[in-house]
């Protein structure tokens, strides 16, 4: 069926621009109020961020700057420390002691070799004298010394027979050996 309609024209038109009216003041005044709810909310908000931001700021310089510059300067220390005992290793590393070059000596004299004195002259060789009764036992110490990596350059300074200067084959032997020290790795020793 259809609908007829017996208002004039421009009643229909004026009612229809009525009615378009209020549906446009009505979306007008939602949209202003749903604007001024969300301003009012984000100001709300915004408060209260600032009020806990005062808050946290406030904790932060009464209570984590003091322990925030107390962990710096601990880590200071704490670097100072490790590049301290790093420097302690690697000296510890080079560093000969004289009873391990002692024991090196110990071990490498020939059964039939005496060691009377060792001592370090003054342009740091070591001087080893002694007796033996035979010049192949002092050969064998100097090849032993040279092979150790303790020592190197070993001379025969000297060899006598104990009661002239001449080598005797039947008595003993005065002798004296000239070495230089290795530091660990090979290095001259200090």
């Amino acid at each position: 069926m259809k609908e007829i309609n017996l208002l004039p024209e421009e009643y229909i038109k004026k009612r229809k621009s009525k009615t378009r009216k209020y549906i446009g003041i009505a979306i007008t005044v939602l949209i202003v109020v749903s604007s001024i709810t969300l301003v009012v909310g984000i100001k709300t908000r915004l408060e209260q961020f600032k009020t806990k931001s005062a808050a946290v700021n406030k904790i932060y310089i009464e209570d984590l700057a003091p322990l925030i510059q107390e962990k710096q300067k601990l880590e200071a220390i704490e670097s100072d420390i490790n590049n301290k005992y790093n420097i302690y290793l690697k000296l510890a590393e080079e560093k000969i002691l004289w009873s391990e070059i002692l024991l090196e000596i110990a071990e490498i004299v020939p059964k039939n070799v005496q060691v009377n004195n060792i001592f370090l002259n003054s342009e740091e060789n070591l001087i080893i004298s002694g007796q033996t009764p035979s010049s192949t036992a002092i050969a064998q110490f100097i090849i032993d010394l040279n092979r150790s990596p303790y020592f190197n350059n070993t001379d025969l300074k000297f060899i006598t027979a104990k009661t002239g200067s001449e080598i005797s084959s039947a008595g003993t032997m005065n002798y004296q050996l000239i070495l230089s020290l290795n530091k660990k790795g090979g290095k001259q020793f200090d």
